[in-house]
């Protein structure tokens, strides 16, 4: 008698740390005890195991894993009558990873064009260069956009290198997330615009430089907004020469 009390308690163990790691394998590991419980027990364990399968999440707290399925972000250009302008651009995003670190969420998609600058969150990026035309600017007209947010979400500084001091007297060059002020310190989200719009010049050949955002984080409500779709059109305006070729 004493024996089975202790293999129901021993294995009521079980179906707690089971249920809390929201896998498969609580089922597998509790199938002889399941035999042996009482009506009221099973009646428990099938309630808690359907809410974790339902709401896919353990009794150890929600995590949070991202959006989607994590794949990189594809582009889609179709070029104006005017040469090539006003350019029609459709960035999708089919979803992205969050990767815990102690700072709090590393955001990547499968394929990141860049790494944010040292302090700012630490979001995925994606970028295009397209040809620009000589004596125009290129300039952001509209923006439309497919997206979800989540809240009560943490994401991480970008990491900084910085010179550290050690007992020895040593400076060595090592990596810290320090947060931005500036940003981390503001109502709104980060970057304010979803797509930006920026030129150059190689040699004689002007280039638009598009960068998207497939996620903006608002530090101060912690809240990640995840844009899936992004549609935009940049059309051409007049341009001096001094402006453009400084």
């Amino acid at each position: 008698m004493s024996s089975t009390r202790s293999k129901r308690g021993l294995n009521r163990s079980i179906l707690v740390h089971s249920i809390a790691e929201g896998t498969g394998l609580a089922a597998v590991r509790l199938i002889p005890w399941f035999f042996m419980a009482k009506k009221r027990e099973r009646v428990v364990f099938l309630g808690l195991y359907l809410l974790v399968g339902f709401a896919g999440v353990g009794i150890a707290g929600d995590a949070f894993s991202g959006f989607g399925t994590p794949g990189p972000s594809k582009w889609s250009v179709t070029e104006g009558p005017n040469r090539g302008f006003p350019l029609t651009i459709v960035v999708s995003t089919p979803g992205v990873e969050a990767i815990a670190v102690d700072e709090g969420y590393v955001l990547r998609t499968a394929q990141s064009a860049g790494i944010p600058a040292g302090g700012r969150p630490d979001l995925p990026v994606a970028v295009k260069v397209v040809r620009g035309v000589p004596g125009y600017r290129a300039v952001l007209e509209d923006v439309e956009c497919a997206s979800r947010e989540a809240r009560d979400v943490r994401i991480a500084p970008a990491a900084t290198v910085i010179a550290e001091t050690q007992p020895d007297g040593k400076t060595p060059l090592v990596k810290r997330r320090v947060a931005d002020t500036s940003i981390y310190g503001q109502a709104g989200f980060w970057p304010e615009s979803m797509i930006r719009v920026e030129e150059a010049w190689m040699g004689t050949q002007k280039l638009v430089r598009i960068t998207a955002w497939p996620v903006q984080y608002d530090p101060s409500a912690e809240t990640v907004r995840f844009n899936q779709q992004i549609t935009a059109r940049i059309g051409l305006v007049p341009e001096d020469t001094e402006e453009r070729n400084p």
